[in-house]
């Protein structure tokens, strides 16, 4: 019975003397876990001061994009108001050179700027710079009527492979049958006012069985004294190529082209 008594206190005892580090374990932990929520609140205030900056940055941000738009608005107005007074002033100036007499001004009336101008004038040069090829001396005593044909018929090929701002159907007029070195200046002057003034506006003589104006690919009837002279395409039945040598039904009934 004294020996369960013993074993009893000295169970007490040794618990009791186990408690004496419990206080310093439990303030060590306490410590540890308050310098843990103090560095927890002072992340949670840093996070609060980068988000009200963010907040501000993204309000600026906001604003800047706002400006930007409006300065993107004010250069459009910008441009809007300087094309005007530049389609004002070759309007003005267009005026004030027809009333001098200017008739290229007639012609740059219809056009839609001096950009454009300036494009149609190059594809113009370049035009006339592939056609205005003097053709080969025709030996003496030959007709020239079928290398006048050839020439006409590929100066309009030539044109019909550049877009220009109007037709030009005086590329194929007849302007009749004589030398060579006249027929190249004719030709390079007949293309010229095509290609500058859209056709030859003198050029009213009816040719063809239709009794119409020259327009499109023509073909010359090789009978100078042939009353139609040129005829077009369709109204003869004709598609390019076209023969070196070719006369008219009419002249063909006279005897001619049979020989």
């Amino acid at each position: 019975m004294n020996a369960n008594l013993e074993e009893a206190a000295n169970i007490a005892a040794e618990f009791v003397a186990s408690l004496d580090n419990l206080p310093n374990e439990t303030q060590h932990i306490l410590a540890e876990i308050k310098h843990r929520e103090a560095r927890s609140q002072e992340l949670q205030q840093e996070m609060q001061k980068e988000s009200a900056k963010y907040i501000r940055h993204s309000m600026r941000s906001s604003e800047i994009m706002t400006l930007a738009e409006e300065k993107e608005a004010l250069a459009q107005q910008l441009v809007r108001l300087i094309e005007r007074a530049r389609a004002r002033l070759d309007y003005d100036l267009n005026r004030v050179l027809v009333l001098q007499g200017d008739e290229q001004a007639l012609q740059a009336s219809y056009s839609l700027g001096s950009s454009a101008r300036n494009a149609v004038q190059q594809m113009t040069e370049s035009l006339r710079n592939a056609i205005a090829i003097p053709d080969a001396p025709s030996p003496s005593g030959v007709s020239v009527g079928p290398a006048q044909k050839k020439r006409r018929v590929t100066a309009t090929a030539s044109a019909g492979s550049i877009k220009l701002p109007s037709p030009a159907p005086c590329l194929q007029a007849p302007t009749g049958r004589v030398s060579d070195q006249d027929e190249d200046a004719e030709g390079e002057e007949d293309l010229e006012d095509a290609t500058e003034e859209g056709g030859d506006a003198e050029d009213k003589e009816l040719y063809c069985f239709c009794q119409k104006l020259s327009y499109g690919e023509m073909i010359a009837c090789d009978n100078p004294d042939c009353r139609y002279q040129w005829f077009h395409l369709p109204c003869v039945n004709l598609k390019p190529p076209l023969p070196d040598s070719w006369y008219c039904e009419d002249c063909m009934k006279k005897g001619l082209g049979g020989q």
